[in-house]
């Protein structure tokens, strides 16, 4: 299965999900793919999400990847498109789960802010926010909180202690904006699911990729414990890079050309009135860009060193009013 942690306060939000992906048929796991696209975040006009899912991952014909087909019910989502039109696309999911053979639990994860106020948003057909858990049911349903004080919960078949979630609410009461503060949080968040995986005999990953959302427009996004030797480039990340005009890369001036290119985190912010959002890629060189009659500003990027890597950080801006900017 998988581990989604979710926490939420007046300032911040915060999502993770792990990377583990077992057989519908027997539910043994199998071979952890970095690239799969576990968490994806939609930033539209007036509300923020961020979107994580456990369950079915793929059953062809039906759902080729849900990861993608998450993608894709966001981009249906038109920038001034209402908050709600998030839970009314996954609950599209409801005309397929009848065709699904084996094995058909599934949850979606949300986490967000609506007009400055942090939401959740459980979809499911096996779990509700408190935890319960049933038989996988026909269809799937919807659990909405709007939060007035910190809260953490948990969805996933293994459960971290109470421990932890007295933990993390008291760092959430702390202050969960304030300088380092977020990166301890999601720091604390990782270290949680890789010990939940360490007794999950296989159902969860030790790896995971977690982010939030600040009250303020901010957010980050990365992952935690993935080889450094492994591919990591999420769908969504490689969309963002094309809308801008990003079409590939060179290869890097130094280190190891032969190592697979790796994500390694994404940050955004408003800057008079743009949404900035700067994508860290490992093992890449010098981005390659469409001609200049793609719309839009022109990226920009710096290189870098992150540990042993070479690495380019690589700047989109553009207007919220812009077309391509409501998909990040």
């Amino acid at each position: 299965m998988t581990l989604n942690l979710m926490l939420t306060s007046k300032a911040a939000v915060y999502l993770s999900a792990d990377f583990r992906l077992v057989s519908l048929e027997d539910q043994t796991p199998l071979p952890d793919s970095y690239d799969t696209q576990k968490l994806i975040p939609v930033i539209r006009h007036g509300w923020t999400a961020l979107v994580a899912y456990m369950g079915i991952a793929s059953a062809p014909p039906v759902i080729a990847d849900m990861g993608q087909w998450i993608g894709d019910q966001a981009d249906a989502i038109p920038p001034d498109g209402n908050w709600s039109e998030l839970s009314t696309r996954l609950l599209h999911l409801n005309g397929a789960l009848g065709r699904l053979r084996g094995d058909r639990r599934i949850a979606f994860s949300v986490v967000g802010f609506r007009d400055r106020q942090p939401w959740m948003m459980l979809i499911s057909n096996f779990i509700n926010l408190d935890g319960a858990i049933t038989p996988a049911g026909p269809r799937l349903a919807a659990y909405v909180r709007t939060p007035q004080r910190p809260e953490v919960r948990f969805v996933g078949t293994v459960r971290p202690d109470i421990f932890d979630r007295v933990r993390l609410v008291r760092m959430l009461q702390a202050n969960a904006t304030r300088g380092v503060v977020p990166q301890l949080i999601r720091e604390a968040v990782a270290g949680i699911n890789a010990d939940v995986a360490r007794r999950s005999e296989g159902s969860i990953s030790e790896a995971c990729v977690s982010g939030y959302l600040l009250e303020s427009g901010a957010a980050a996004i990365g992952g935690h414990g993935i080889p450094a030797d492994a591919p990591c480039f999420p769908s969504w990340v490689r969309r963002d890079l094309a809308r801008a005009g990003v079409v590939g890369f060179e290869s890097p001036d130094r280190g190891d050309a032969t190592s697979p290119m790796q994500w390694m985190g994404t940050t955004a912010r408003v800057v008079r009135g743009r949404l900035q959002r700067v994508h860290e890629i490992a093992n890449a060189g010098v981005p390659l860009l469409a001609d200049r009659d793609h719309p839009g500003p022109r990226p920009t990027w710096t290189p870098g060193v992150r540990g042993a890597k070479h690495a380019v950080r690589i700047t989109l801006a553009v207007s919220p009013s812009g077309a391509s900017d409501h998909n990040v």
